[in-house]
């Protein structure tokens, strides 16, 4: 597991929105806990206030440090916006199915058609 897997959450602080959604996808398939990221782009689809992730204004230090000290105050809410976090990762970006499973239907349905 890489040091990123084993933290307790990711920060995001972007000023513009290109490319951020792509850390924050990475950061919930990596199971990194709950999200502080910054309201931009797609950032503000991707984290819900109290739910799995703390949005702050971008450029507002004060903001940014009042959800850092929430984060710091409340672990425990912190690992359950992290598990919401995984939670709606693994409902929105994963498929039920498998290559292996897929392969395995077409060459079922392959034998009963010949």
């Amino acid at each position: 597991m890489t040091p990123r897997a084993r933290s307790g959450g990711l920060l995001a602080g972007r000023l513009s929105a290109e490319n951020g959604v792509g850390t924050l996808l990475e950061a919930l398939a990596l199971f990194t806990g709950a999200r502080i990221a910054s309201r931009v782009g797609s950032h503000v689809e991707l984290i819900e206030p109290g739910g799995n992730g703390l949005p702050f204004e971008p450029g507002s230090a004060r903001d940014l440090a009042r959800r850092l000290a929430w984060a710091e105050a409340f672990p425990e809410k912190m690992r359950q916006m992290g598990e919401c976090a995984q939670a709606d990762y693994q409902a929105r970006f994963v498929a039920d199915w498998s290559w292996q499973r897929l392969y395995g239907e077409r060459r079922k349905q392959a034998r009963l058609h010949r």
